[in-house]
């Protein structure tokens, strides 16, 4: 019988402890949600109050000092979307071909000419080259694709050139 006793009073400790975990757990639960509540109440303020600051709306000194922070961060923050937003149209933007020189007499040649009107010379223009499996234009000199990887010339045209 002493061992059915202590059984059945382990089993109501640990029953105990289970259910004193279950509400411990359940207080947690309610005071992080009454926690997050208030933080959500503070950045309302918070924001209430930077948006009288920037209608004109006058604070003491170290409010002021903050609404003034938070300004420049903003600030800061749209030069840098500006940037990006710069840079991308840049990119964006086909690059303006830089003119050539003649192989003859050095003399500039514009964009897609076929001879010099310098010296008259027919200008060499290099062959395009196209990767067999995708398509995309590649340089003269490369093995490899840049966008598929696959390979471009056969080896024998690459130990010619080595």
């Amino acid at each position: 019988m002493a061992l059915i006793d202590k059984l059945g009073e382990l089993a109501k400790n640990v029953g105990d402890k289970t259910s004193g975990l279950i509400e411990s757990s359940r207080l947690l639960g309610r005071a992080r949600s009454q926690e997050s509540t208030v933080a959500e109440l503070k950045k309302e303020l918070g924001q209430y109050f930077y948006e009288q600051y920037l209608n004109g709306e006058t604070f003491d000194e170290e409010a002021m000092g903050r609404c003034a922070d938070i300004k420049a961060g903003e600030d800061a923050v749209a030069e840098i979307y500006a940037e990006l937003q710069r840079r991308k149209a840049e990119s964006a933007r086909p690059a303006a071909a830089e003119p050539s020189a003649c192989q003859s007499c050095g003399g500039s040649l514009p964009e897609g000419a076929c001879y010099c009107p310098h010296c008259g010379v027919q200008v060499e223009v290099p062959a395009k080259v196209f990767c067999p499996q995708c398509g995309h234009e590649a340089d003269a000199d490369d093995c490899y694709c840049s966008q598929c990887g696959a390979r471009i010339q056969e080896d024998d045209e690459h130990e010619q050139d080595d």
